[in-house]
């Protein structure tokens, strides 16, 4: 793998090869319903010594939602809003994988789509998602 001495540096590599790049990092959670959510990831890691790649994960909050109860790669068991389980079931080949400039675009457009109706935050914080839930629960 090519070693890169900044992250501009990558950047400006990647995005020269058709991909997507640190610069288009983010971090979104959907609330698939109370005490559910769906987390969707690209470029949050790794920064210097890799190369940005995208991922989903789902949790449930715990009764007093100071800890997940579950978490991880449960998304076929946790999600229940048909359209995160669409998209996750679209973008799940993909899953830890660099995206190409046009699947990112893909995905953006897929998100904005997801944004316009179900609640979500732009944050895999636990602390942010316990007190989204709490907003959202009231």
């Amino acid at each position: 793998m090519k070693q890169f001495k900044t992250v501009e540096e990558r950047n400006e590599y990647l995005k020269d090869t058709g991909h997507a790049g640190y610069d288009k990092a983010f971090s979104l959670t959907f609330r698939d319903r109370k005490k559910n959510f769906f987390m969707v990831v690209y470029g949050e890691h790794g920064h210097n010594f890799q190369n940005p790649y995208f991922a989903t994960s789902a949790g449930t909050l715990n009764f007093h939602r100071t800890d997940w109860e579950s978490a991880g790669q449960g998304q076929d068991s946790i999600l229940k809003n048909r359209k995160l389980r669409k998209f996750f079931k679209k973008w799940d080949h993909l899953h830890l994988k660099m995206l190409t400039l046009e699947q990112f675009e893909e995905m953006q457009n897929d998100l904005n789509e997801l944004k316009a109706s179900i609640p979500y935050i732009e944050s895999t914080s636990f602390y942010n998602i316990a007190q989204f839930d709490r907003e959202e629960s009231k």
